[in-house]
């Protein structure tokens, strides 16, 4: 298992990429601070203080951030 934690501004042009686009890792974001939408497939969740976020590979994903956030990453891929 390749596995990676980070301060959220470590990665900030990765972690927080406003494309839209299709991750192949596994990612649980902790929201310490900011607001904004986060899209993810089908569903928008809405991102304020104290937010927990799971993503599995093969998602789509975009944010749409109002407000500066911070907080921490924990990326991980299972290796075959």
């Amino acid at each position: 298992m390749l596995l990676d934690v980070a301060r959220i501004k470590r990665f900030k042009n990765f972690v927080l990429d406003s494309t839209l686009h299709q991750i192949s890792f596994y990612e649980i974001l902790f929201i310490e601070k900011g607001k904004g939408i986060f899209a993810l497939d089908e569903n928008k969740i809405k991102i304020e203080t104290c937010a927990i976020i799971f993503t599995s590979p093969g998602q789509v994903r975009q944010w749409d951030i109002k407000q500066p956030v911070s907080g921490y990453t924990l990326f991980f891929e299972k290796i075959s």
